[in-house]
């Protein structure tokens, strides 16, 4: 196994909508690092001269993952993090199983936390962010869904050690949420008792 660059990785997951951005936003603001996944396909969209639709980003997920395996997204997402000398990360976004493994392999301790909220809650959230890639029509949306879902998002989301329900709340209620969740990763990385 190859050195661990962090300490400890905390790996969110979720649907479109169910809040994974809130929780590396409060991770930001406790000190931690955030690495978005979305973030690197979306930088190779525009090295490429691509837009960052949602269809586009959608095929070069795909093309990305066909040509150099399953694990391509998480692997350009870990060679950002080998460029600091953080303890404990947060990577946001992940889609399979073999994203998993990949980071599971590199750090010391990993943490997968699984954010969850109804269809029609994260619809509404899309499109109030209104990003280049939210869908704008439902049907759009469930397409969307279903792309997340055949990468295998839902075997993810199953295999996570922490669910965080994110419907029927104040977004100030969610933030505290992810707030005593980070606490209690940041003391158990550190070696102090939860």
């Amino acid at each position: 196994m190859s050195r661990s660059v962090a300490k400890t990785i905390i790996m969110v997951t979720g649907l479109p909508g169910s809040g994974k951005t809130v929780f590396s936003k409060v991770a930001e603001t406790m000190g931690i690092l955030v690495f978005r996944m979305g973030d690197v396909l979306r930088e190779y969209a525009v090295e490429k001269g691509l837009d960052t639709t949602d269809e586009t980003l959608g095929r070069l997920s795909l093309e990305l993952r066909e040509r150099y395996g399953r694990a391509v997204i998480a692997e350009r997402t870990f060679e950002k993090i080998m460029g600091t000398n953080a303890d404990i990360v947060v990577v946001e976004g992940l889609r399979n199983v073999e994203e998993l493994f990949f980071f599971r392999e590199k750090a010391q301790n990993t943490v997968l936390v699984a954010i969850h909220a109804s269809p029609n809650t994260r619809y509404a959230r899309l499109r109030e962010r209104g990003r280049s890639d939210d869908p704008s029509r439902w049907e759009d949306f469930l397409t969307r869904d279903q792309r997340e879902l055949n990468l295998g998002l839902g075997t993810v989301i199953a295999l996570s050690d922490i669910i965080l329900i994110n419907d029927g709340k104040t977004i100030e209620t969610f933030m505290d949420e992810c707030r005593v969740i980070l606490r209690k990763l940041l003391a158990r990385s550190q070696g102090l008792s939860t």
